[in-house]
């Protein structure tokens, strides 16, 4: 056992010496070594296989191609038709007559009382109506007439008797109604005359007047 211990000691001593010089011979020559060295590797054809090698070529997936987007439809405003307004004939107005009143002032209970009323004829006249009433107490009268003058035209009205008794309430009693046509628009004074030829509350009255304005 000894032995071989002793003989592993050598081996290993051995190798430590050759070891040794060999690191001094390539401290030295080191050049030499590099000349060595350098045509062992430059003839390897292990290296320079290893040098040359191509990468393999890389194949790109191709670019997925894209569909053209749809174009989306622009809305176009509807024009709303201009209603045409439709022409609504005018209707003609229906004539409104003008009409007024008046009457006469005799001082007594006993009076004329004159109602018109102008109505256009359509053709450039007007005819205007009158009615002639009277407005007393107990009154006793034969028959009398009327007259009635305007704008240059005079009418003559037949009156009829009146009989109204002694405890007779005042009472309006008709006495004439008559016309007149006239160009339209005539404007004037109108005169009415009552023959009464008599007396009222003492007092005499041959005839009864009344006027007043009237447009016709």
């Amino acid at each position: 056992m000894k032995k071989v211990l002793i003989v592993l000691l050598v081996i290993v001593l051995v190798a430590v010496i050759g070891l040794e010089s060999y690191l001094l011979f390539f401290r030295e020559k080191p050049d030499s070594v590099n000349n060595v060295v350098a045509p062992a590797i430059a003839t390897s054809p292990s290296i320079a296989v290893s040098q040359e090698l191509t990468p393999p070529p890389v194949t790109l997936a191709p670019a997925p191609t894209l569909a053209p987007a749809t174009p989306v439809p622009t809305a176009v405003p509807t024009a709303v038709p201009t209603a045409v307004p439709t022409a609504v004939p005018t209707a003609e107005p229906t004539p409104k007559p003008s009409d007024g009143s008046f009457s006469s002032d005799t001082g007594t209970a006993l009076e004329l009382i004159v109602d018109w009323r102008a109505e256009d004829l359509g053709n450039g006249n007007s005819r205007v109506y009158v009615d002639g009433k009277l407005s007393s107490y107990s009154l006793y009268v034969a028959s009398t007439t009327a007259t009635i003058s305007f704008n240059g035209q005079t009418a003559t009205a037949s009156c009829g008797a009146i009989t109204l008794g002694d405890d007779s309430p005042k009472t309006e009693t008709s006495l004439f109604s008559v016309s007149l046509d006239v160009p339209k628009g005539t404007s004037g004074t109108m005169t009415v005359d009552w023959g009464f030829k008599g007396s009222y509350s003492g007092v005499d009255l041959p005839t009864v007047t009344a006027s007043g304005e009237v447009t016709a």
